[in-house]
């Protein structure tokens, strides 16, 4: 069996998701500044907040918003600033918040007890349901 792959190119600005649709993203296509935008928005944070947390000019931060200005630079800060997966406000890869990584600092805030119920419960999520349509 011979497999053919191909590559296509797309011509996208600089500032254009280079991906489709990703399961787990409720922003279709979304531009870089829109993208920053939503994540500022969902952390909760001025521009002048942003800019304070993430060590970026707020002029800066207001251009990027605008699509005025290219981003690459200050991309992984920002995303730690505001909570966000890199990848994600980069080039739209995969979910905007990474879910293990608040269900790990939950975890963190319980006591022992607690805490090891909350991760059976994480594992019993994680594992498909035994007998409930006959696949196991």
């Amino acid at each position: 069996m011979r497999l053919e792959y191909s590559q296509s190119i797309i011509p996208v600005k600089s500032q254009s998701s280079l991906t489709a649709y990703s399961e787990g993203s409720s922003f279709e296509n979304m531009e870089f500044c829109e993208r920053l935008r939503q994540a500022r928005e969902s952390a909760k944070l001025t521009q002048e907040q942003l800019a304070q947390k993430s060590g970026v000019k707020q002029g800066t931060i207001s251009k990027i918003e605008r699509g005025d200005a290219d981003s690459s630079t200050f991309t992984v800060q920002l995303a730690i600033a505001c909570g966000v997966r890199p990848e994600w406000l980069a080039i739209e890869d995969g979910p905007m918040i990474d879910e293990y990584k608040i269900a790990e600092e939950i975890a963190n805030k319980l006591e022992a007890k607690e805490r090891a119920a909350w991760y059976r419960f994480g594992r019993a999520l994680a594992e498909p349901n035994e007998g409930t349509n006959g696949d196991k």
